[in-house]
């Protein structure tokens, strides 16, 4: 995904649980857990592309969140 494109991500990641969602690589999404945790990072330099919603979220040491609007349509709303 380009995040210099203005359409946004259609890759939509959606967990119900209230544990923990970990992206630990380069990744290019809208991820939400609105009961759980959201862990973006692992320790190095990783560029995050997309939207992070969750009850807690942790940006880890060396992360840069590009914020890219979530661009399909959501599920629950057809």
């Amino acid at each position: 995904m380009d995040s210099s494109d203005p359409t946004g991500s259609t890759v939509l990641l959606t967990y119900t649980g209230n544990g923990e969602v970990a992206v630990d690589s380069p990744f290019a999404a809208t991820v939400i857990a609105p009961l759980g945790k959201i862990a973006i990072g692992s320790g190095s330099d990783l560029v995050y592309h997309g939207a992070i919603y969750g009850k807690d979220v942790e940006l880890r040491p060396s992360v840069d969140l590009v914020w890219v609007p979530f661009a399909g349509i959501f599920p629950w709303a057809q």
